[in-house]
Formats: C-alpha cells, sequence, structure tokens
C-alpha cells in the first residue's frame, strides 16, 4: 500500500535534545496518563492526486494499560481500501510494545500483512540511559542492532512529555521518537502545540459511560521526518487532539496525496494494576 495508519505519539529535533523555554527533561511524577482502551472509526478524509484511494473504511483499536512496572500499549488497525482501478487491499497493522517506568527499556512486536500476504515483521528490544546513546536490537529482522541518538523518546515517556508541554504552556515539542513500528529506526518529529480548548461535546456521553470526567483537549499537529533522507519534506503530517488524560479524541493523517480521519467511537477505562 506504501502508506499505514500509525497512532504515533512523537516529536524531535535532528538527534540532539531540543526543549523550548526551559522544559524539563523528563515527565513530571504526577503522571497525567489514564489506562484505558478504545475504538475508532478510520475513513478517507481527502483524495487529492491521481491514483490516491477512493475509499478507506476500517478500524483502530488503541490499548494503553499500566503496570506494575511499566506501560503496556496496543495498536490493532484493519482497513479495507480502494483504489481508482476498483482493487480493494485488506490492510492489517499491529503494534504491540511495553515500555518501562522510567522510560528506559521498550519492548515492540509489529506486524503488517495485505490481503494476508505478511509485509513486515519486526520484534525486539531498545534501552536508553540519560544524555547517552541508546540502542535496539532486533530479533526480526536478520539480528540487526543499530543505535539511537541522545535524547530518544520512547512512545508512552514521549505523550506524558507532551502532555506535561502542553498543560505548562509550552507550544513546540522536538524529540527524536523509537516506535519499534518498523525496522528503520527512530524519526525526527516536531510538535506544535495548540491552546486547550474543551472536548467535543458529541463525545460527551462517551466519556462520562465511561467515568471519565471532562477534561482540557490540546490540538497538536506533528511532522514526521525520516532522519536518514536529504529531503526537507516530512515523511507523514498529523493532527490528534488529545485529552489531558492522554486518551485521543480524533486524528488526522495526512500523506500528502491523501489524508485520512481516525474518530473516536468507543472508550472504556481500564482499572489500575494490583501490585
Amino acid at each position: 500500500m506504501g502508506w499505514t495508519i500509525r497512532w504515533r505519539v512523537a516529536a524531535a529535533a535532528i538527534g540532539t535534545l531540543l526543549l523550548s523555554n526551559g522544559l524539563a527533561e523528563a515527565p513530571s511524577a504526577a503522571d497525567p496518563l489514564i489506562s484505558h482502551r478504545a475504538l475508532y472509526r478510520v475513513t478517507l478524509g481527502e483524495a487529492r492526486a491521481s491514483g490516491a484511494p477512493i475509499s478507506i473504511s476500517g478500524r483502530l483499536f488503541y490499548r494503553l494499560q499500566r503496570t506494575c512496572d511499566g506501560w503496556s500499549s496496543e495498536n490493532r488497525t484493519r482497513l479495507l481500501s480502494v483504489d481508482p482501478n476498483g482493487t480493494a487491499t485488506d490492510n492489517a497493522w499491529s503494534l504491540v510494545g511495553w515500555e518501562s517506568l522510567d522510560g528506559n527499556r521498550f519492548r515492540f512486536w509489529t506486524r503488517e500483512r495485505d490481503n494476508g500476504d505478511l509485509l513486515l515483521s519486526v520484534e525486539g528490544a531498545a534501552r536508553m540511559a540519560a544524555g547517552e546513546a541508546g540502542e535496539a536490537s532486533f530479533k526480526e529482522p536478520n539480528d540487526l542492532t543499530m543505535t539511537l541518538p541522545p535524547g530518544t523518546l520512547f512512545p508512552t515517556t514521549y505523550l506524558r512529555l507532551l502532555l506535561d508541554s502542553a498543560a505548562e504552556g509550552h507550544r513546540v515539542l522536538s524529540r527524536p521518537l523509537f516506535d519499534g513500528a518498523d525496522a528503520n529506526g527512530p524519526v525526527d518529529v516536531n510538535a506544535v502545540i495548540a491552546p486547550a480548548r474543551p472536548g467535543r461535546p458529541t463525545l460527551a456521553p462517551l466519556f462520562r459511560a465511561a467515568g471519565l470526567d471532562s477534561r482540557p483537549v490540546w490540538p497538536i499537529r506533528m511532522a514526521f521526518f525520516d532522519r536518514a533522507a536529504t529531503d526537507e519534506l516530512p515523511i507523514v503530517e498529523m493532527r490528534v487532539d488529545y485529552r489531558a488524560d492522554g486518551i485521543g479524541e480524533y486524528l488526522l493523517q495526512d500523506f500528502g496525496r491523501f489524508a485520512i480521519r481516525v474518530e473516536l467511537e468507543r472508550v472504556e477505562r481500564l482499572p489500575a494494576p494490583e501490585c
């Protein structure tokens, strides 16, 4: 297909720490995230060029859950797309991960299939230490090992830092991200945080049914860059509306030739672990 929905949480500068306005190096001790699982409806937002899909439909399942020693995450996406020739593609993409509470260790497992055929198989573990380069080791593919630049964040640690940044009034966050979505290594992603606004009124019944209070929502724009590319254009751009508790209300992912919408349908709060 040449594109994949990735519910990534990210931001980056070119290989180094770049935090605006003196933002702290680590997330605050008071963790803003809550354990939850959510189901999203995916549709075609806009097709702008010849060859772009004429139809996209599907679902995205997302889970973020606190464990005794870290955070477990799961992203499973199933999409049916139709190209201008009428050819349909059934794409299934999964990313499962675990990240330690201190953000220094990360395990990941990724699979992608088109019409049942395996396109991508990634599995491994990564580690970081403050102020030092890290390392990612892959069981798949081919026992690959790569260096991660100092300042690289794993997904949950980045999301915590992003929400802290928003709550403190910062407007830009730039960091390298490694999420195990593929074997290409970290991506550089720049995030621009808009002022907080109330959540969407149409979603209020969903959150009430899940026992969740209303929270401020920050519209955030992210641009993802290939660290190895000479092209200054991003791989993909994304707008995501995050509640202060880490639940995404809405996502628009822009691939240039077309864009896709990801809209919240169901949400459920998950219990805290008994440690």
